[in-house]
């Protein structure tokens, strides 16, 4: 067990107060802090560890991911920085909880009301199961991380340590490089249009939160991926992009030409560290690049083609140097003003993330089975989706502010839309 006395005392540099940490911070003032925890569920098969075998697990660790023993406070002048809390307990951050199923729940289902900011931003829990499966799960306050970052912490907690490791230090490294935000030029313009409203969701999202995953053969993407020449992202997009048609028929049903070219702009999260920096950086590395999915379109396969178009390797990468130099390199005013607009509800319908492959955990012997994602909801969004993918398996979470029938028709959509997109790359493959 961790205590005070034993907290490791080594300065990390890897700890950062960025922009984005600050404005994930002043959201709590505009919506439940509660809303802004993501992180992941952990499944595995058999009997469950006790707790205190899991606090032991984590204890051993503590040295590597600083966002574990770190708290967010105040300076004088009423900005941020990382402090080592001298209180530091694990025992209130890994806990129990016995009465829930194992499965994926909103982060609020997890956490007390306002888990506040005295303590460093993160929870972890047992699930203990039926003796058939068991759970862990982890969430994170956005301000502490993004999901590379909360992904990482995953792999160096349970993970091979050396693989998880060996990028650490380097996020000194970076300079600045302030004109490359004006290739972010043509992104904040394709945000000029107001992004219609979808039927399925409320126009006013309330407090309720539901949370639905659905999971698929990792092998169904890939085979997509070989066939068109598209990326597993693209392939994902497209099937997202016909699972939102079946969602909202009202929107996207239309039969006139102007009804298949209709888009609905998402935002879709890109990781923006640049290969010095290695990938353990506590903080929000991350980009909002908006993205019309072409809901419009009834043909799978064209629909494909058009997500490959919009969201090209070219213009990620562009988008990637563009949107790290608009967060971090200009004035804070303009950096703010843009943030702002790239995440506003009213330039985008949803959010549509993913996280990178995840290398293999295993905790307390017992190897995981799955990683589902548990997804965040900005203010005054209705629909939040994060893909997964771990072994051989691909998995759709998707968290909305309407009835629970909302998120798991659009997930149980997806599934749908997979197979069909596959099935549209076969005959396009056979020439048929």
């Amino acid at each position: 067990m961790a205590t005070p006395d034993t907290v490791p005392a080594k300065p990390d540099m890897t700890l950062r107060v960025d922009r984005l940490t600050r404005s994930f911070m002043y959201m709590q003032h505009i919506c439940a802090p509660t809303d802004l925890y993501f992180g992941a569920l952990l499944q595995l098969r058999g009997f469950a560890p006790s707790v205190d075998m899991l606090r032991a697990l984590v204890s051993e660790h503590l040295d590597t991911p600083p966002v574990l023993t770190h708290r967010l406070a105040s300076t004088h002048d009423g900005d941020l920085r990382w402090e080592r809390d001298p209180h530091f307990d694990l025992r209130a951050h890994v806990g129990e909880l016995a009465d829930l199923a194992v499965r994926p729940e909103p982060a609020h289902m997890w956490l007390e009301s306002d888990p506040g900011r005295q303590r460093p931003l993160w929870r972890m829990w047992l699930l203990p199961g039926d003796g058939d499966n068991w759970g862990l799960g982890y969430v994170v306050h956005h301000a502490a991380q993004d999901g590379t970052s909360m992904i990482r912490t995953l792999e160096q907690l349970f993970g091979d340590r050396k693989t998880a490791t060996a990028n650490a230090g380097q996020s000194d490294k970076r300079r600045s490089r302030p004109w490359r935000a004006l290739r972010a030029v043509p992104i904040l313009l394709a945000t000029r249009k107001p992004a219609a409203g979808i039927a399925t969701l409320p126009t006013f999202p309330g407090a309720g939160r539901h949370l639905t995953s659905r999971t698929v053969p990792l092998s169904d993407l890939r085979t997509i991926s070989a066939a068109s020449g598209a990326t597993v992202g693209q392939a994902h997009l497209a099937a997202l992009s016909g699972a939102i048609r079946r969602w909202s028929p009202l929107d996207f049903t239309g039969r006139s030409e102007r009804d298949r070219r209709r888009v609905l702009p998402v935002c879709v999260p890109v990781d923006t560290r640049e290969p010095a920096e290695g990938d353990v950086t506590t903080g929000n590395l991350i980009g909002l690049m908006p993205v019309g999915l072409p809901c419009g379109e009834p043909d799978p396969w064209r629909r494909l083609r058009r997500v490959m178009s919009r969201a090209s390797r070219n213009r990620i990468v562009t988008g990637k140097s563009a949107l790290r130099a608009l967060t971090d390199d200009v004035p804070v005013r303009i950096a703010f003003a843009c943030l702002a607009r790239l995440g506003d509800r009213r330039t985008v319908a949803l959010t549509a993330s993913s996280f990178r492959s995840i290398a293999p955990l295993t905790v307390a012997g017992t190897p995981v089975d799955n990683v589902i994602a548990i997804p965040w909801l900005p203010p005054q969004h209705g629909c939040f989706s994060i893909l997964t993918r771990y072994k051989n398996r691909a998995t759709l979470s998707v968290l909305t502010a309407g009835g629970p029938d909302t998120s798991a028709a659009l997930a149980d959509h997806w599934v749908e839309a997979v197979s069909e997109l596959r099935e549209a790359c076969r005959r396009v493959s056979n020439g048929t």
